[in-house]
């Protein structure tokens, strides 16, 4: 029995001021529309009414449902319901805080300012079930999601605040598939340039000015701190919102500009789709007519953002004469080497607001953000530029990166660091792959642990960005806050060749960059039972990672079947396996899969805020030396013309094979292979062996001491003008073959 024939349906239609439910009955025809469509029409409880349901199929995997009912009244809400499995999980709905698992929630899909238990800036009428489908409620209105909660038992009801209900079933034995096939109908993510993935330093919008800016360019070159973007917040404008710099607070703009760009920074700048009431750019936009209006035509102004004081009107984005200025504005800021846009709120259109093209706020409410970030996209996109929004709905992925919002800056776990762990996961399976959150949370100063262990793990998302209210410079706090600040930007600066990968697939499929355990372990039950899988995801294929947000230094870990590396010892361990772990202050938990090889930029490298083309990314490697950071297992990793395989052998030898073709794509002149083995807690060597075609020709020994604890290992130094370079690995021993 097909899905749509397990269904139930049902509306309401409003009598005497009450609603009144009915629902649809036996089928009473089927009509074949070619070979995959078809359409059934249903009696209803109401004998006037009647259901109709028109079916859709595309590719074998795609089930387009649309129920219409026929009857002269006005249908307020509709809903369906259908039975799912005892054993059913249920993931995404967008940026969710409080759990990762929604089975026995009810989810409100609505767009709000908030991002504590049921509020979120980023609801997603999207989920994916561990019984292999995914459900796209193609809606713009309220919608609540009831997922087998207590009182249903094992069923999902959906219900929606409209007078008909579309939905899209996704079928697929890979839960990436699914992701793939719902990209398709919603819009598939825009790759932003490789200065993306660099790292972010922003600060408090209210202490911001012309010379902290400045500070910041400089301090970070200064001391060696990893640093690719500039962001501005808030309140650089000499009203709200007029894109006008402040005239005292930067009195010479251009020389900020000419200073990023002397230092190799790009420079993202805030903005909101709303202007303050008493300001001078409010009346001359007001008198042309830009702003919502009410349900009798007057300009609607209520409150904006999170000071009650803050009043204005928001601008109609479906009025082109509001749209013209506004991307005028923003093409300002484009003429003047500005790269990035922070698309801040578009969460607060009142239900009754009246647009320009005869919308309300019913549909519009969540549907404002996409209109936000598209017509800014439209601008910025043509120069390699980015945005990073905080609210979205679905489609809002093809335009925007996001961040997290406003979390608090601690360990609360309901609106603190946990957060945004359950928040970055549940977006991502969403199509949203290149998200972040603010380094040490937004409201309030975080205290030392809280920032060393928030840095850590943001180094091991897409957007690594320090943001928050209070000044948290990383050289005003201890030394080894600052040092450990120093080596993740280190470490999230160097891992771009494996996440710019990561962000292409992000691109061509939807998928996420951050991804949740179920994404790649979906058929095992540990992965839905364990309580630890909600605290650690993967980061790509091959990184598993499983934050501290917490006070301690220990943490439950569950790897999944297979071997595994310890990222920063060498220590193998073989899956499925369940445990605590050591966590010092110093170090999160990371895991590498066996097999994998883990492309990196040379040690040194302090920004990527010269390389803007998407196109021309591998240039950010140069040719003269590709560092590959490289778990033995067995596997095959192809980059440019260089190939790197790895087959596993006799007595746990390990050979490797690496295949060096300029026909294939960009090769360097040296390739380095650092091995993941276990030297014990203090490394004793780093062996090189300098090879061409006759084999080794030089071999080096440096002292382990003096190499950071995670690039230790066996180094091996490859000729580029030697295509071919076998060796074998048993008992840590290396073995060459020319």
């Amino acid at each position: 029995m097909g899905f749509e024939r397990q269904v139930d349906f049902r509306y309401a239609i409003l009598v005497d001021g009450q609603l009144e439910w009915h629902a649809a009955l036996k089928a009473e025809s089927l009509a074949q529309d070619g070979e995959s469509d078809e359409q059934i029409r249903y009696a209803s409880s109401r004998q006037a009414d009647s259901i109709i349901l028109r079916i859709t199929r595309t590719g074998g995997t795609v089930t387009r449902l649309q129920w219409k009912v026929d009857t002269r009244e006005r249908v307020e809400w509709v809903s369906c319901e259908y039975a799912v499995r005892e054993s059913e999980h249920f993931y995404g709905f967008g940026e969710t805080y409080g759990e990762l698992d929604q089975r026995g929630k009810e989810i409100k899909l609505r767009v709000e300012n908030g991002c504590v238990r049921d509020l979120s800036y980023k609801p997603i009428p999207f989920y994916l079930s561990s019984a292999g489908y995914g459900i796209y409620m193609e809606h713009n209105e309220l919608i609540y999601a009831r997922m087998a909660t207590p009182d249903i038992g094992s069923r999902v009801q959906l219900k929606v605040n409209s007078g008909e209900l579309n939905l899209y079933r996704f079928e697929n034995e890979q839960i990436e598939g699914i992701i793939d096939d719902y990209t398709t109908v919603v819009g598939k993510p825009t790759l932003p340039p490789p200065w993306f993935f660099g790292a972010w330093k922003s600060r408090d919008w209210r202490t911001e000015n012309q010379e902290t800016v400045m500070l910041d360019l400089r301090k970070q070159r200064e001391l060696g701190i990893p640093c690719s973007v500039k962001l501005i917040d808030a309140a650089w404008e000499q009203e709200l919102n007029d894109f006008q710099f402040h005239k005292e607070k930067f009195p010479n703009f251009q020389s900020v500009m000419d200073e990023a760009k002397a230092l190799e920074y790009q420079v993202v700048i805030w903005i909101s789709p709303w202007v303050a009431n008493w300001t001078e750019v409010y009346q001359e936009l007001d008198a042309k007519g830009y702003f919502l209006k009410t349900p009798t035509g007057e300009t609607y102004v209520h409150r904006l953002g999170n000071s009650p004081n803050l009043l204005g009107s928001m601008f109609d984005f479906t009025n082109p004469g509001a749209v013209s200025w506004w991307q005028e504005r923003v093409q300002g800021l484009m003429d003047i080497g500005v790269r990035g846009i922070k698309t801040d709120f578009g969460e607060q259109v009142p239900d009754d607001a009246v647009f320009y093209d005869g919308s309300t706020g019913k549909t519009m409410h969540n549907y404002y953000p996409v209109l936000y970030n598209k017509v800014t996209h439209d601008v910025v996109h043509p120069y390699n530029g980015i945005l990073l929004g905080r609210s979205s709905w679905a489609g809002s992925q093809a335009f925007t990166g996001i961040w997290a919002g406003d979390q608090t800056a601690d360990f609360a776990p309901r609106s603190g660091m946990l957060a945004t762990i359950f928040a970055g996961q549940n977006i991502g399976l969403c199509g949203f792959p290149y998200w972040g959150s603010d380094i040490g949370g937004y409201f309030g100063t975080p205290d030392r642990d809280c920032f060393i262990r928030w840095t850590q793990y943001a180094a091991f998302t897409p957007c690594m960005e320090l943001h928050g209210l209070g000044e948290r410079d990383p050289w005003d706090m201890d030394q080894q806050a600052l040092d450990n600040y120093v080596e993740y930007t280190s470490l999230h600066t160097r891992l771009f060749p494996y996440l710019y990968r990561l962000a292409i697939e992000g691109a061509e499929k939807g998928v996420p960059m951050m991804r949740a355990m179920m994404l790649h372990y979906n058929e095992d039950p540990n992965i839905h039972e364990l309580s630890c899988i909600a605290f650690q995801y993967m980061f790509g294929r091959d990184l598993l990672v499983a934050p501290v947000f917490y006070e301690g230094t220990s943490r439950e870990v569950y790897l999944p079947e297979g071997d595994w590396t310890d990222f920063w010892t060498g220590k193998r361990m073989q899956g499925s396996w369940n445990g605590r772990i050591d966590a010092p202050l110093d170090r999160t938990p990371v895991f590498i899969r066996a097999g994998a090889v883990i492309p990196v930029l040379p040690s040194g490298v302090k920004t990527l805020g010269g390389y803007d083309d998407p196109v021309r990314w591998m240039e950010t490697l140069g040719t003269k030396r590709w560092e590959f950071i490289v778990a033995p297992g067995e596997g095959t990793y192809e980059l440019g013309g260089v190939t790197i395989s790895q087959l596993a052998g006799e007595n746990d030898s390990i050979a490797f094979h690496i295949t060096i073709s300029a026909d294939q794509g960009i090769t360097p002149d040296w390739i380095i292979l650092k091995l993941r083995l276990p030297l014990g807690q203090q490394p004793e060597n780093i062996i090189t062996w300098l090879t061409d075609s006759k084999g080794v020709v030089a071999m080096e020994e440096k002292d382990g001491e003096n190499c950071s604890a995670w690039e230790t290992g066996v180094w091996i130094v490859l000729s580029g003008a030697h295509p071919i370079h076998k060796f074998h690995l048993n008992n840590s021993a290396l073995r060459t073959e020319g």
